[in-house]
């Protein structure tokens, strides 16, 4: 009896979660919390974190993306598995530590940038 597979939609609950992100930004525009968070800041470090944070959420579809296209059967592991059969068990070691690295330091550039834009916000804040 084989177990069916729900479908993964991560593309869809992160183009939700944007949206929502997109909405709380909009509402501080309309109460003008927005720019006034904006006029205070005499080192003008909150532009700086409000462009990073925009290239990190545009990074973080890319990376949902992909993921889900990897969930449905395109991508890095499909590719390993295609390409592991024709190497030798030596081949096939090295190409998974390959792909070991790739799959395990995914979100480390998402570590940084959120550690950055923390001691941004705390070094505009001394």
């Amino acid at each position: 009896m084989l177990k069916e597979e729900k479908p993964q939609y991560l593309l869809q609950r992160s183009i939700v979660l944007l949206t929502v992100i997109i909405f709380a930004f909009y509402l501080l525009y309309d109460l003008n919390f927005l720019n006034l968070i904006l006029v205070s800041d005499k080192s003008k470090i909150s532009f700086l974190i409000l462009a990073i944070y925009l290239v990190a959420t545009l990074h973080w579809i890319y990376i949902a993306r992909n993921l889900d296209s990897e969930m449905k059967g395109a991508g890095k592991v499909s590719d390993f598995l295609k390409t592991a059969e024709s190497k030798t068990p030596v081949g096939r070691q090295s190409l998974l530590k390959i792909l070991e690295d790739e799959l395990s330091n995914r979100h480390a550039l998402g570590h940084m940038i959120s550690d950055i834009l923390l001691k941004l916000g705390l070094t505009g804040r001394l």
